[in-house]
């Protein structure tokens, strides 16, 4: 079997459970929840291509909406970052089309200032996506930008340090 495919599955399944089992209770001021389940969406590998990496996405989405009882946000949410992810990582970050499948993302390389703020931005449009559809209002547009960039801080916080122990650990692998 692949061994970046055990590893994708491995991480998709941790971070899954450490979602729903840990991180869903944790609740900073009261509506602020980490949601490092985001990291799989940035870490997965663009050599799987677009179709496998929005069913995948759609999936994670769907198994956080089973157990946080949320009828699809967190897959619709999901699917949104899955979309734009290879479009933004070759019209941000300059990666030549041909040359997406080689990338890496979040690796130690490609690890720069515009890198990072993408990284921020896809992390941002998740949790925009997620609050705004869970007002269903136009007025709430404005509230829900702030919940989602609170949210998107503290999430991107966590992953921040999830990533040095992911690649910590993989590099003592």
């Amino acid at each position: 079997m692949n061994r970046e495919l055990v590893r994708t599955a491995t991480l998709f399944i941790a971070l899954l459970a450490l979602q729903v089992a840990v991180l869903d209770n944790i609740k900073i001021g009261g509506y602020i929840t980490p949601y490092l389940y985001v990291l799989f969406l940035m870490l997965f590998p663009f050599s799987y291509g677009s179709f496998s990496f929005m069913m995948t996405a759609f999936f994670l989405g769907l198994a956080v909406d089973t157990f946080e009882f949320t009828g699809g946000l967190h897959a619709m949410a999901c699917v949104a970052v899955a979309f734009v992810r290879r479009w933004s990582v070759t019209t941000f970050l300059g990666i030549p089309r041909k040359e997406i499948y080689a990338y890496r993302p979040l690796d130690g390389k490609n690890l720069g200032t515009a890198s990072v703020l993408l990284f921020f931005a896809l992390v941002f449009l998740h949790h925009y996506v997620l609050y705004f559809f869970e007002a269903m209002s136009l007025s709430a547009v404005f509230s829900a930008a702030w919940n989602a960039f609170l949210n998107a801080l503290v999430t991107f916080v966590v992953s921040v340090i999830a990533v040095f122990f992911i690649k910590g650990r993989s590099a003592r692998m």
